[in-house]
């Protein structure tokens, strides 16, 4: 069974990639989300508001979750727009300097897309794949310019109409479906129409906005979010004689790799094992350094960019919260002020460093956990621990359960496992909306397992692909059964298959 395309859509989609191929590398997206007629408009708080675009599915956020989710859509043959507010492609990877993607810890999960992805960036910039727990090579340390340049392509060629510098203000509903989302352009606002959408926001805004119910932070610690990080680099690092002082005269065994292949520092506060363990508790004692400072240490290096290292902190005070916007303003100018600090500590105490500055800082915070939906399913910590599967599983995972400020879960064996539902990527409220990325329906406690990238990608993947299917087929997406995909059609499919879903 293939997808469903009109003569009318197939005639233009290839329209533009003729188009695309004729004029060359260096333009212009192909717009193949049709422009809405001069007369098309929204009513939007007593305003007429004009409709920008159309298309068959709608992604909100640009994160890799995001840009799986339209590229996925746009190849089963879907007209895609993508709605992102920054001027990059890949959220918390580019504009957050998330670096690297972490290991899933489990075998065969590495889903079409994102093996084309890691095979682009290697291509384009050397990036690297590290040798991880068990010995999977799913670890991929790469140069977020290099990333955000793979995203562009990957869009450009399946089709995407991206729209750079919009953000989401409101969904227009009724009767259980979304009709079009309102977005704030440079031009002012304007009006996207489509069949589907997908909320791949990250924090679950087009959901919330549509009348979703969301959870957000711990229960058990007054509903507060994991806390954040403010990334950034750091050039002209002497990474060799780092690597002399850390690794060879501390002796310290964080990392395994050698200059110029990989290196990597790491500590967090307290753990009197590490051998930089007297290194910050000086820099504390001293008073150069607070506790919070070096609450969470950790920095690696770029691929492609000698002597630049990436910085995995500071992570900011729980104080701080992901959800509430003034404490989220006040956490960028706390965290930029850390960031120096620890920066001139290092240039005076750290071997390596003495001519070292800050060349870049994220656009965004690092923001590990915010707002789950309530989706057709949740899921929760047993089914980590009980390493649950399912016949309509779109990923699987072993990644730990990984909760900054408080305590991890215990690593699962080698060979062990869970999966993810792709009813924890659809609602019951809105028949046309799917979610992908770490605002998956999830608890607090396998949302620190399930936000990693590899995961929101895959995430994302399913998300696009039941979409198109949606829309080829003329159904809501929440009514899609993922498992009556054909299997040549998933991005995954699940040993369970053939189980039926309860």
């Amino acid at each position: 069974m293939d997808f469903q395309i009109s003569r009318r859509d197939m005639l233009k989609m290839a329209g533009c990639a003729m188009a695309a191929y004729a004029i060359g590398p260096f333009t212009s997206a192909p717009q193949i989300a049709e422009a809405a007629a001069a007369s098309d408009t929204v009513m939007f708080n007593g305003k007429a508001i004009p409709v920008l675009c159309e298309a068959d599915v709608c992604v909100t956020g640009g994160g890799c979750a995001g840009v799986a989710a339209a590229v996925m859509s746009a190849r089963r043959g879907a007209v895609t727009v993508l709605i992102e507010q920054g001027i990059s492609l890949g959220g918390s990877q580019t504009l957050g300097l998330v670096n690297p993607m972490m290991p899933t810890f489990a075998a065969n999960t590495e889903t079409p897309l994102l093996k084309e992805i890691v095979k682009r960036l290697t291509d384009y910039d050397s990036s690297r794949l590290i040798l991880d727990r068990y010995g999977l090579s799913n670890c991929i340390c790469f140069s977020t310019e290099g990333l955000a340049q793979v995203y562009d392509d990957i869009c450009l060629e399946a089709g995407v109409t991206v729209l750079y510098r919009s953000t989401l203000v409101e969904a227009m509903c009724s009767k259980n479906k979304i009709h079009c989302c309102i977005i704030q352009t440079v031009e002012g606002l304007a009006a996207v129409k489509a069949k589907t959408f997908i909320d791949a926001s990250g924090d679950a805004v087009l959901a919330r906005l549509a009348g979703v119910p969301a959870d957000k932070g711990n229960p058990e610690n007054d509903g507060r979010n994991q806390p954040m990080s403010f990334r950034f680099e750091v050039s002209n690092v002497d990474v060799e004689k780092l690597y002399q002082y850390v690794t060879v005269q501390l002796g310290d065994k964080f990392c395994s790799k050698k200059p110029p292949f990989f290196y990597e520092i790491g500590y967090v506060y307290g753990n009197t094992k590490s051998k930089l363990d007297p290194f910050f508790k000086k820099a504390v004692q001293s008073g150069a350094l607070t506790k919070e400072h070096c609450a969470h240490i950790q920095a690696c290096t770029v691929p492609g960019r000698q002597g630049v290292m990436s910085f995995n902190c500071p992570e900011l005070p729980n104080s701080y919260s992901a959800t509430n916007p003034i404490e989220y303003a006040q956490a960028v100018q706390v965290g930029r002020k850390m960031q120096r600090e620890l920066i001139e500590y290092f240039r005076r105490n750290m071997p390596g460093f003495a001519k070292a500055y800050i060349s870049r800082t994220a656009s965004i915070l690092g923001v590990r956990e915010s707002w789950r939906i309530r989706g057709q399913l949740i899921m929760t910590g047993k089914d980590y621990y009980g390493q649950s599967r399912f016949p309509d599983a779109v990923a699987r995972s072993a990644y730990y359960v990984d909760i900054h400020g408080g305590k991890n879960g215990t690593p699962l064996k080698k060979g062990e496992y869970y999966e993810i539902s792709f009813r924890t990527l659809i609602t019951n409220e809105i028949g046309n909306l799917a979610v992908a990325g770490r605002c998956a329906s999830a608890d607090f406690e396998l949302n620190a397992s399930m936000r990693i990238q590899p995961t929101c990608i895959a995430t994302g993947e399913a998300a696009g692909i039941a979409s198109a299917w949606a829309v080829a087929n003329g159904i809501p997406v929440n009514e899609v059964k993922w498992e009556e995909i054909p299997a040549e059609l998933r991005s995954y499919s699940s040993e369970e298959s053939n189980r039926p879903v309860k």
